[in-house]
């Protein structure tokens, strides 16, 4: 094959697979198996941050609602300075990011078949080896299914390039010299291009170079024991010298190539514990739930692309690639027996050329397996890589080698080597023509900081990551909005004095802020997220600055005056001593190369080049031109939407649905309203006016954390020019809000189509903005004040049906909000049983509570589900405002809400219908309880009519038919007698299994009685239950000190106590000496003996309550106490007691142990 030909042909098939990227203008989008909008946002902070003259990019400015994110920090980026070399000479952002793809379908192929070449295989393997590579099918899939790996795709094209660069190497054309400078020249030669290759790898993808590194290694030392030439039949001679230079060589290749990326790896492996990286390896992103096993390979020869097949995944081997591998792997095969049985008897054992390709074929192939777990879960660092089957891609690079050298071996009948060639063409077409591509129209316009910002609102993403993991460990909770995305302005946020600023300027790196302290001095933290290494100087002056506690943001003292505070993110000792690392390597770098010595050669190519370079030249800067002049003219037009499921990034096109109905635009009357307020969509449809249209006004907490509500709700014919109004609720909190859009023709939803046709799911329009009136007499308004700055006013609950209901709470900012608070809300019965729960932050996070305006008035609502069977009457809410960091609540309040609905019957058969009034619908209980313990269950009764007063008894029977023990107990806690007809109503029986009951199987019995107690019905089997022996004693342990302090029935024998510096640790011993008449509660108190204060304090109930307790049972309780408000070398007494919780009466006096306690 002609030379300068097969460069060319090998352009052209590279640039095949790259081909459907540019049959359509637009984006190409993936949302299954990757979010492929991650590369604009990825590309456009990068982009902003590099044209403002940073280096190495640490920071997205724009991300997190615009509070700055350090995801270039962790994540490799190589291949997005590529492509934003591109967006430099003039390419749109879309282009851009096309023409890296192309550049690196090019380096593919090129170093496949470069280092096959330079490895002894003729061109035509080579060649086909590098087809093979281009089209493999995992290849494609980081593509055209994962779109946002753009930096695992490029890392497939720097395999090979890797291995061809240690090829110098590895031919052990390594000459001993003692001259100083051909021993530099040799060194250049032999280990430079593999330290750049390999540095290159670790900066475009350090997962990929983690688990390339040991093939690598592999390939390396088989060189040791591998002829030189490529004959596999000559004979080896192992020369220690030449041995010892080729290590140390090697060690040099691969330290420099760490050294020259240590700027970006090293601080991306010790800053970790910067960053939330605990659920990189758990749920979905756990190694062990993507093994491949019958689903390595596909069972259709044309390639399923696929995400959301129910019997394939892309992430696997083609059919046709494995036929191909097959037969590849019988000929290799072969060959290297016929080349063992050949080899010479005399001569020393060496590894057969084509060795490491099975071997690293195999060893790649059984990392994708279950059989390789242990390694997964041994390995350092290699759960990280979460999919196994990543291992696809160095798989695909044996295999496609062996392909190739299955054309090197020359056999008789040549229709074998045309045959093969026909199946690598047909494996490259049944490898691409599954593909079915989504484009979305993208213009430059579309890609700016306010739409990046709108794409993580409504995906959940945080700077183009799924799981926030890059966030600074100091943000918590996690934001879902910010100021300056609802409000477009971003304020500073005063913690303590008097003060006021704004912000003058805020760059890729930097921020300039105006501040003037009013106070003497005064604690300022400002909208961006802590992240160490970034510095503040006040007037010139450095500023000491820390995490706001609750905000995550920057914050430091000021004092008195007008300032200038200039933020600018620096560098950390790590980052610093990293970045010294790779200045260094690069200047051994090119000590080594000594890149002056080859300028002659450089002027001589360029002279014999100039003319193909001048059109080079000429052709880059009309590209460039051209690309300036489209982005100037593209205009994006049509409608505005986006869906979770398949197009997320919010983008304008006409919008096609399943009933051939297209909505081709739409307007607004306003982009931002006051609650109360009516907003009118104007739609503009090409459609038969057969169907209807729906829209909702609704909060992305919805989607996001599984809150719906419908806030308004308008409909319409879907035909020509229609005018939809959407009246706003008067109590609409502050926030930025979604309207959907669903079209629905003769009672079925017709769903909107991708431009492949594919169903997406709901669609959205544009997000609007709600900003809700202050109230200036706010303090006049009745509230609970649970926090110093946050007041709650009326709390307000709804029902519709049982199994629900609506609760409104209505918040009012009684002053600046210093933190963003989670709410736990916790609905409980009469008893304390938990009915529902809920923890989320006010408004979902739409709104958070750090930007809440002085006065006003937040009406949040949650939906809670509840269990079936409840009565209807009130029931204690608690709400709780907490710490998302340490959990410590900031200020609680129990109000009572009415619950009015009755549940209805399930409609399956009851488990058992004792008369014409009750039925017992079924009986929850719990597979084990120990004796001694309280049985606790559930019993559902439906009332078929009017019922009378009724009682029942629950009784445990032992398998020779004999009670063990029994209780009378009501139903429910509302009497029968009050239950409406067809009523389903829960009862929560509970009593003591006597602590002396044997262990092992028992029926639970029930049997109605009258209002009397005696019984109206037979007893009735409705279940059974496993009784385990007791673990609770009546003997106490030893202890440190004895107490014998007597309150009420309880005794407090001993206890023994442990101090560290920040607590104290006490275990209690007591001792029941009678039965308790309640469940009583626990304290313990740290006293100050001369004024009797208490800085300290700990209350709680025991872990089996008290009313449990047997006579004479020995129950021991670890008490541990912080000693942070004590005050150092006071000797403080520790007084304990009980007292009861319903009537706050002491059980006795407190008593003072013996030993007292000194803070450290």
């Amino acid at each position: 094959m002609n030379k300068r030909l097969e460069w060319i042909t090998l352009a052209g098939v590279a640039s095949l697979a790259a081909l459907p990227l540019f049959l359509n203008p637009g984006f190409l989008n993936t949302r299954g198996g990757g979010d492929s909008p991650f590369l604009l946002f990825r590309l456009h902070q990068l982009y902003s941050a590099l044209t403002q003259g940073v280096f190495p990019v640490r920071w997205m400015p724009d991300a997190a609602f615009g509070l700055g994110y350090p995801f270039f920090n962790y994540y490799a980026t190589l291949p997005f300075y590529l492509a934003a070399l591109f967006k430099f000479f003039g390419a749109s952002y879309v282009l851009a990011l096309k023409l890296t793809h192309l550049s690196g379908f090019w380096l593919a192929a090129f170093g496949m078949y470069g280092w096959l070449r330079a490895a002894g295989v003729n061109r035509s393997a080579a060649w086909l080896a590098a087809v093979a590579y281009t089209f493999a099918p995992f290849h494609l899939v980081n593509v055209y299914v994962r779109g946002d790996s753009l930096g695992e795709f490029w890392a497939f094209a720097l395999y090979p390039l890797c291995l061809w660069a240690a090829q110098p190497l590895r031919n052990n054309q390594l000459p001993i010299t003692n001259n100083f400078r051909n021993r530099l020249l040799v060194i250049g030669y032999s280990s430079v291009p593999l330290a750049l290759a390999y540095a290159a790898l670790i900066f475009t993808h350090n997962i990929s170079a983690l688990i390339f590194s040991p093939f690598l290694g592999l390939y390396l030392f088989a060189s040791l024991f591998a002829s030189p030439n490529t004959q596999p039949t000559s004979r080896f001679t192992f020369d220690v010298s030449r041995s010892l230079l080729f290590i140390v060589y090697c060690s040099l290749a691969i330290a420099l190539g760490l050294a020259l990326s240590a700027f970006y790896w090293l601080p991306a492996l010790r800053e970790t514990g910067f960053a939330q990286l605990g659920s990189q390896t758990t749920g979905f992103f756990f190694y062990g739930n993507h093994f491949r096993g019958l689903n390595l390979i596909q069972p259709s020869l044309l390639f399923n692309y696929d995400v959301g097949s129910s019997t394939t995944t892309p992430f696997a081997m083609g059919l046709a690639q494995t036929i191909l591998l097959g037969i590849a792997i019988l000929v290799v095969v072969y060959r290297v027996l016929q080349a063992i049985r050949k080899r010479d008897e005399a001569s020393s054992f060496i590894l057969h050329p084509s060795s490491f390709l099975l071997f690293g074929l195999a060893l790649s192939t059984f990392m994708l397996t279950r059989f390789s777990a242990p390694l997964w879960a041994n390995l350092p660092l290699l759960s990280f890589s979460q999919f196994p089957w990543r291992f696809l891609s160095v798989q695909s690079l044996f295999a496609s080698a062996l392909i190739g050298l299955a054309g090197q071996f020359s056999i008789p009948n040549s229709k074998f080597t045309i045959s093969l060639v026909v199946l690598c063409i047909a494996n490259c077409a049944l490898s691409i023509l599954g593909l079915r591509p989504d484009f979305v129209p993208i213009t430059d316009a579309d890609v700016t900081a306010e739409r990046l910002q709108t794409y993580e609102y409504f995906t959940g993403n945080i700077g183009t990551t799924i799981r926030n993991e890059y966030l600074p460990r100091w943000t918590q909770p996690r934001p879902y909005s910010s100021e300056e995305y609802i409000f477009g302005t971003a304020s500073l946020k005063v913690l303590t004095g008097e003060a006021g600023g704004e912000r003058l300027e805020k760059r890729a790196a930097s921020q300039t802020w105006a501040v003037n302290v009013n106070s003497g001095s005064a604690r300022v933290a400002v909208p961006l997220l802590y992240w160490p290494g970034w510095q503040a100087r006040a007037d010139g002056k450095p500023l000491d600055v820390t995490p706001a506690d609750g905000l995550g943001w920057a914050s430091f003292d000021l004092p008195r005056g007008e300032h200038q505070v200039e933020l600018k993110l620096g560098n950390t000792p790590t980052r610093r001593n990293a970045s010294l690392i790779s200045i260094i390597a690069l200047l051994v770098t090119v000590a080594l190369a000594q890149p002056w010595n080859r300028l002659k050669t450089t002027f001589v190519f360029f002279a014999s080049s100039r003319l193909k370079l001048s059109g080079l030249l000429i052709l880059l800067i009309i590209l460039a031109l051209a690309g300036r002049w489209l982005n100037a003219q593209a205009k994006p037009s049509g409608a505005a939407t986006m869906d979770f499921d398949q197009l997320g990034y919010l983008h304008a096109a006409p919008v096609k649905f399943g009933n051939f109905d297209i909505l081709q635009s739409y307007n607004y009357s306003a982009e931002t309203l006051r609650p109360g307020e009516t907003l009118a969509v104007s739609l503009l449809w090409q459609a038969s006016g057969n169907a209807t249209f729906t829209l909702d006004l609704v909060s992305p907490a919805g989607h996001l954390l599984n809150l719906p509500h419908t806030i308004a709700q308008t409909s319409g014919p879907a035909k020509d020019y229609t005018v939809a109004a959407l009246r706003l609720p008067d109590t609409l909190p502050t926030g930025v809000y979604l309207l959907r859009l669903s079209l629905i023709q003769d009672n079925l939803l017709a769903p909107a189509l991708t431009s492949g046709s594919q169903p997406r799911g709901a669609i959205y329009l544009r997000p609007i903005r709600v900003v809700g009136a202050i109230r200036e007499a706010y303090r006049d308004v009745p509230f609970t004040q649970l926090t110093p700055a946050l007041g709650l006013g009326a709390v307000t609950a709804s029902q519709t049906d049982s199994s629900s209901v609506t609760v409104t709470l209505n918040w009012q900012a009684i002053a600046p909000i210093p933190a963003n608070y989670m709410l736990a809300l916790r609905l409980r019965d009469s008893t304390g049983a938990e009915l529902a729960a809920l923890d989320v932050q006010p408004t979902g996070g739409i709104y958070p509570t750090s930007i809440w305006r002085l006065g006003e008035v937040v009406a949040d609502q949650y939906q809670l589900a509840l269990p079936s069977g409840l009565i209807p009457s009130e029931y204690p809410l608690t709400i709780t405002l907490y710490d998302a960091a340490t959990l410590a609540p900031a200020g609680t309040a129990t109000l009572p809400i009415t619950l009015t609905q009755w549940s209805p019957p399930p409609g399956t058969e009851p488990l058992h219908q004792f008369n014409q009034a009750i039925a017992l619908h079924n009986v929850t209980l719990p597979g084990l309880v120990k004796a001694g313990d309280a049985l606790a269950f559930t019993a559902r009764w439906i009332a078929l009519a009017p019922p009378q007063e009724l009682e029942v008894r629950w009784s445990v029977v032992g398998l020779n038919g004999q009670v063990t023990t029994f209780a009378d107990l009501s139903l429910a806690a509302k009497p029968s007698s009050e239950w409406a007809v067809g009523a389903l109503v829960a009862g929560h029986p509970s009593f003591i299994i006597p602590v002396n009951t044997a262990p092992g199987n028992y029926k639970i019995e029930v049997q109605l009685l009258d209002a009397a107690g005696k019984p109206i019905s037979p007893s009735v089997s409705v279940g059974n239950l496993l009784v385990a022996a007791s673990d609770r004693t009546a003997t106490l342990p030893p202890m440190q000190f004895e107490a014998n302090a007597q309150f009420g029935p309880i005794k407090l024998a001993g206890y023994d106590a442990a101090l560290t510096p920040a607590t104290l640790t006490l275990t209690l011993h007591r001792q029941a000496s009678g039965p308790a008449e309640a469940d009583y509660k626990y304290f313990v108190h740290i006293l100050n003996p001369e004024d009797e204060s208490i800085p300290a304090q700990a209350d709680g109930f025991p872990t089996v309550p008290t009313s449990q307790w047997f006579e004479n049972e020995a129950v021991s309780q670890m008490v541990t106490i912080s000693l942070a408000d004590l005050a150092p070398g006071v000797v403080y007494n520790i007084g304990v007691g009980w007292y009861d919780p319903a009537t706050g009466n002491r059980l006795g006096e407190r008593a003072i142990l013996s030993q007292g306690v000194v803070k450290p």
